[in-house]
């Protein structure tokens, strides 16, 4: 208890796709980021959650904001940020700039390739690129 490593794993956990224990899961991040408020994955995660399931898109971009001033090569954050800027403010270039960011740290970052063969595909560019 109060491990803010432990607290976003599980928050993490519970906000999956197959869970969608998300009341249970926006707890965890909370807690987690009670226990350390710059814990940038429980920022990153939490930013996607009130993103994707609130809506609160003016919320998701601050937590991005602060987990991306606090660590701008966390790939999971640029993720989320691209994924954000993509769905949300319709801007593809700046999501195609941070997921070839993304992909320049890990090449094999599977849901950074699929958003960005997302992007490509609303762009009406070739998916091959992604």
């Amino acid at each position: 208890p109060g491990h803010a490593d432990s607290l976003c794993l599980y928050g993490g956990v519970l906000m999956d796709d197959a869970r969608k224990e998300y009341e249970q899961a926006e707890a965890y991040f909370k807690a987690a980021l009670r226990s350390d408020p710059q814990h940038v994955s429980a920022l990153s995660l939490y930013g996607l959650l009130v993103q994707e399931v609130h809506r609160d898109y003016p919320r998701a971009r601050a937590l991005y904001d602060v987990a991306y001033f606090l660590n701008p090569q966390h790939t999971d954050t640029l993720s989320h940020y691209g994924t954000y800027l993509g769905r949300v403010e319709m801007d593809f270039a700046g999501a195609t700039a941070l997921y070839d960011r993304v992909l320049a740290l890990d090449p094999h970052h599977a849901n950074t390739m699929c958003n960005y063969g997302l992007v490509l595909q609303a762009e009406g560019k070739e998916i091959d690129r992604a």
